[in-house]
């Protein structure tokens, strides 16, 4: 299991999770959210058990990235959500059906009459200053933002070259550990080895900032349930079990699932990676 220390902050308590993959970093975030969060009312017509978090993941490129206990890996959903994020396959919905994309925030974000691709810049930023603290890109978009009931809730990305090292970090305003967390963290996982790709740079940690993560109320029995099977496991030494590697995840949407587009998606996303196009 990773390394957890819990921080009681008066108001709630905060987690500071280290752990080697993804799989584990989100198992983790899981149990102790469910275990030190407090409940409290939401802005939905649902309560959410809730704690502040910081996450660092040693080893992003770890095999171990996929958790099978996961509600999107369990429907075969994960690189669909990616390639979204990646790809902007739903950019056209934008002020449509939906409010905003990852995609268009980080790759079009609006400014006006502008639209300004802010991976291409912290690319560009990179090359000329690794050491650059002002590598980032932002959601935000204050006019479009503050008058809508569904807001960006990642908020912004960093990046720093250390020793030939990509480093990262996310910052999430509020976030669903148990729903969104973990094809989260893949998808920005692949938007870094994206960039390190360009740079020639190897991929280095991921450091994971979260003011709100939380558990919903009506998901509260499900991940019970969860916590019970994965402590047994790790006590019985059969952790490793429900840590997935990509291979894995692909034979069990193929054959157990036959979701042929998820295989697709995950193609395009490893195009999209290695390719030498920025775009």
């Amino acid at each position: 299991m990773g390394l957890v220390h819990v921080t009681n902050l008066g108001t709630c308590f905060l987690l500071h999770i280290e752990a080697r993959s993804i799989a584990e970093a989100w198992e983790e975030a899981v149990i102790h959210t469910y275990t030190y969060g407090i409940d409290i009312e939401s802005e939905w017509s649902v309560k959410r058990r809730h704690v502040r978090a910081i996450i660092a993941v040693t080893d992003p490129m770890s095999l171990e990235m996929l958790h099978r206990g996961n509600t999107a890996v369990g429907a075969g959903c994960i690189f669909t959500y990616v390639a979204g994020v990646l790809l902007g396959k739903y950019d056209h919905l934008v002020e449509k059906t939906i409010h905003y994309t990852y995609h268009q925030r980080l790759r079009k974000y609006p400014y006006g009459s502008l639209r300004i691709d802010q991976i291409l810049y912290v690319i560009d930023k990179l090359r000329k200053a690794p050491y650059t603290t002002r590598a980032q890109a932002i959601t935000w978009v204050p006019e479009k933002d503050y008058q809508t009931d569904s807001p960006p809730c990642l908020q912004r990305v960093w990046f720093q070259v250390i020793d030939g090292r990509l480093e990262m970090h996310v910052s999430f305003r509020s976030e669903d550990v148990w729903n969104a967390m973990l094809q989260n963290m893949i998808a920005m996982h692949y938007l870094q080895r994206f960039i390190a790709k360009r740079l020639g740079t190897t991929v280095g940690p991921i450091v994971w900032f979260v003011d709100d993560l939380h558990i919903y109320e009506n998901d509260l029995g499900r991940v019970k349930g969860f916590v019970t099977r994965v402590t047994r496991d790790h006590a019985n030494g059969k952790a490793q079990q429900n840590y997935w590697s990509v291979r894995d995840y692909l034979e069990y949407v193929t054959k157990v699932l036959r979701r042929d587009e998820e295989v697709r998606a995950w193609r395009e996303v490893e195009d999209f990676v290695e390719s030498k196009q920025n775009q």
